[in-house]
C-alpha cells in the first residue's frame, strides 16, 4: 500500500514502502488529474499541523593537538554526542560543534574520521553539512572527531555523559536582539494538508500503476540510501552471464600482461557486455593448466591494474596518480583503452584500482580543483626552473631565470617578460597550471571517454563519494580479522579423529594469519589471498562462491594447495604450529601465483 503525503499543481507525492515518490501530473490518468484539481483548487480550513523537525545524531571527540597522524585517547576529550537538524549547512554545523566545545572558538579546525588502525584522515565530502555527512556514508562507524589547526587554550572541560542537545541559536553568545528570526536553525514547516477528497481519490490509483512508475519512469524521485554494492550489482546486471565470445578471449603472458591485454581490449569485436575468458600462458607459450571460472579473471585484472599504474600514462606517488602527457599514446588511443580496461575490471571483477590522485578524481568528476603547486610537476628539471624564478627575490633575477628556462616557458606558452614581482608569480602560477591540468586535458577528455564504458562514469559523477574507495588510495588493509571471516572451515564429522586433527589446524591457520599481520613471516595478507583468489583485495561485491578451507588428512601433501575459481585452499595438516608455519611460508612464496586450479 501507499500513503499521500501531498498534492499541489505540478506534482502528487507518495510514500510506498518507505520509498518517495514524486508524481508529475502527465503521469496520472486525466480522470484523476480532473477530480485532484477539483479538490486541490478549493481552499481547505482544515487546521494546520506541525511538522518535526528531522535530527541526526552524532558522536563527537575534540583531539587536544593540531596535526595529530594517529588516535591517542589521552590526546582527545571524552566522548560527547550532540543532535543537530538534518538542514543545516556546514557553516551552522560548525557553530553548533563551537557551541559543544568552546575552546574551538575562534580557531579553524578539520573534521577527521579515525579508522580501525587509530589512522586519523580528513572527511572527503562537500559540503560538510549534517545531510551530506549521513549520506556519504564516509564516518562509517568512526565518530566525528575534530582536530584543530592550531593549540587550543585553557583545559580540557568536564564532560556530560548524557546526551547533549546543541543548537547554534542556543550558544551563550547570541545575540538575541539583532538575530534574524527567519534564521532560527529549529524551523518549523507547516503546510496546509489535502482535503479528505483529494486522499480519497490519490487512493483510487491502482498498486500496480504505482508499481510501474517505480521501475520504468524517469520522473520519480527515489530517497533509498544509496550504496556502492548496489551501484556495482547495477553495472554488473549489463554483463551476458552467456559463453564468452571468441572476440573476449584474453591470451595473457605474465611477463608482458599490459600487451597483451591491449591486443584483446582494441579488437574489433571486443565487447565489455560479455564475459572474459582470460587463458595465461607459461614460458613455452602453452596454456596454463586452468578453466577461467573466474580466478584466472581475477589474478589479470589485477596485474592489468598494476601495470596501467605504473605506465607512462600516470606520474606521481604509487597511490596517487595523475594523468601524464604521452603524445603517442594520445594519438593512438591508449589513454582511452586504459579508461575501458578499468572500466571493465571495475563492473567485471569489483577490483578496486586505488591509484588515482584527488587531483585527477575531482576533473573526471568535473569538481573544482585548488590551483596547482610546484610540488605537482613531475619533472624535476622544469620544477628546478620554475622554483628558481619563484624564488628570485629581485625583478632583474627573475628575468635572468625567465631566460634560462626560456624554452621551457615557451612549450607552455608562458615565456614573457616582466615587470613586477607580481607578474613573476602569475608567470609561475600560469606555467604550473598549464604543465599540471592545461597540457593534459585532451588525454583527461579521452581517459574520461573510456571510463564511460558500461555506464561507470555517469555513476562516478552522480555519486563521487561512494567511489573515492574504488579509484582512490585505500585506507583499509586487509587484516587477520578479514581473512579468518572470509574463509568458511569444511570440517569432517563432530567427534571424529580427523575432525580434532582439523580443528587444531584451523587454530594453527588463525595464528598463522595474526602473525603475518605482525610481521613475523616474510609474507603479507595480500600475497595469502592472491595465492587463494587470484586478488589482492576482497572485491566490493565479495567472492562468489565463499571462500572455503579444506584439510589435505594425505600426510605426504604437506604444502598448501589453493583452488583460485573456487577461492578455497587447503591446508596441511601437520602435528605442530613451527612444521605448519612453515611449509604454509614455503608453499606460497614457491607456488606460482595462480597456486592450483
Amino acid at each position: 500500500m501507499f500513503s499521500i503525503l501531498n498534492v499541489n499543481y505540478h506534482h502528487v507525492f507518495v510514500i510506498r514502502k518507505k520509498r518517495f515518490i514524486s508524481l508529475t501530473w502527465h503521469m496520472l490518468p486525466f480522470h484523476l488529474r480532473l477530480r485532484l484539481f477539483r479538490n486541490t483548487a478549493t481552499p481547505t480550513t482544515t487546521p494546520r499541523r506541525r511538522e518535526r523537525t528531522r535530527l541526526a545524531t552524532f558522536r563527537v571527540v575534540l583531539l587536544l593537538e593540531p596535526n595529530l597522524q594517529a588516535y591517542h585517547p589521552h590526546k582527545a576529550e571524552a566522548m560527547k554526542k550532540i543532535h543537530v537538524p538534518l538542514s543545516l549547512n556546514e557553516a551552522e554545523f560548525r557553530d553548533a560543534l563551537i557551541s559543544m566545545f568552546p575552546r574551538l572558538r575562534h580557531r579553524d579546525f578539520d573534521m577527521v574520521k579515525v579508522d580501525a588502525h587509530r589512522r586519523i584522515s580528513k572527511l572527503l565530502c562537500s559540503p560538510l553539512s549534517p545531510s551530506m555527512i549521513k549520506t556519504s556514508r564516509e564516518l562509517n562507524r568512526s565518530a566525528l572527531y575534530l582536530l584543530p589547526k592550531e593549540d587550543l587554550e585553557g583545559p580540557a572541560e568536564n564532560v556530560n555523559d548524557g546526551d547533549t542537545l546543541a543548537h547554534p541559536a542556543q550558544t551563550p553568545n547570541t545575540d538575541h536582539a539583532n538575530r534574524n528570526p527567519g534564521r532560527d536553525l529549529f524551523t518549523v514547516m507547516e503546510e496546509p494538508p489535502m482535503s479528505s477528497e483529494s486522499q480519497e481519490v490519490l487512493n483510487d490509483i491502482p498498486e500496480t500503476f504505482i508499481g510501474d512508475l517505480l521501475e520504468n519512469s524517469d520522473d520519480i524521485s527515489d530517497c533509498y540510501e544509496t550504496n556502492l554494492v548496489s551501484l556495482l550489482e547495477q553495472l554488473r546486471s549489463q554483463v551476458s552471464l552467456e559463453t564468452p565470445p571468441s572476440s573476449n578471449l584474453l591470451n595473457i603472458c605474465r611477463t608482458d600482461v599490459l600487451d597483451g591485454a591491449l591486443r584483446a581490449f582494441q579488437r574489433t569485436r571486443f565487447s565489455p557486455y560479455g564475459r572474459l575468458s582470460v587463458v595465461f600462458m607459461d614460458e613455452m607459450s602453452q596454456a596454463e593448466g586452468a578453466v577461467d571460472e573466474g580466478g584466472p579473471t581475477r589474478e589479470f585484472f589485477r596485474l592489468l591494474m598494476i601495470k596501467i599504474r605504473d605506465s607512462m600514462l600516470f606520474s606521481g606517488p604509487e597511490e596517487e596518480k595523475y594523468l601524464n602527457l604521452d603524445s603517442d599514446a594520445l594519438q593512438r588511443g591508449l589513454y582511452r583503452t586504459f579508461g575501458v580496461m578499468i572500466a571493465v575490471a571495475i563492473v567485471h571483477g569489483g577490483v578496486m584500482p586505488g591509484f588515482f590522485s584527488q587531483r585527477l578524481y575531482d576533473n573526471l568528476c568535473e569538481r573544482e580543483t585548488p590551483a596547482p603547486t610546484l610540488g605537482d610537476i613531475s619533472d624535476p628539471e622544469l620544477q628546478k626552473k620554475l622554483r628558481k624564478i619563484s624564488e628570485a627575490q629581485h625583478v632583474e633575477e627573475a628575468r635572468d631565470a625567465i631566460n634560462e628556462a626560456a624554452e621551457s616557458l615557451s612549450l607552455l606558452g608562458s615565456y614573457r617578460y616582466i615587470t613586477t614581482l607580481d607578474g613573476r608569480d602569475q608567470l609561475v602560477q600560469a606555467a604550473t597550471t598549464f604543465y599540471v591540468e592545461g597540457r593534459t586535458k585532451e588525454a583527461l577528455q579521452q581517459f574520461a571517454d573510456g571510463l564511460r564504458t558500461l555506464g561507470l562514469l555517469r555513476e562516478i559523477r552522480t555519486h563521487p563519494m561512494l567511489f573515492t574507495e574504488v579509484l582512490m588510495k585505500r585506507d583499509k588493509h586487509l587484516t587477520a580479522t578479514d581473512m579468518m571471516e572470509l574463509f568458511e572451515p569444511s570440517l569432517s564429522t563432530v567427534g571424529s579423529n580427523r575432525w580434532r586433527d582439523e580443528k587444531r589446524t584451523e587454530g594453527y591457520w588463525r595464528d598463522y594469519l595474526i602473525d603475518v599481520e605482525d610481521g613475523a613471516f616474510n609474507i603479507t595478507l595480500e600475497d595469502i589471498l592472491v595465492f587463494a583468489s587470484g586478488a589482492d583485495r576482497i572485491p566490493v561485491l565479495g567472492f562468489n562462491p565463499k571462500p572455503t578451507l579444506e584439510f589435505l588428512s594425505d600426510p605426504t601433501r604437506r604444502f598448501p594447495e589453493a583452488n583460485t575459481c573456487l577461492v578455497q585452499i587447503r591446508l596441511p595438516v601437520l602435528p605442530t604450529y613451527r612444521a605448519f608455519a612453515e611449509k604454509m611460508c614455503d608453499g606460497i612464496i614457491q607456488s606460482p601465483t595462480f597456486g592450483v586450479a
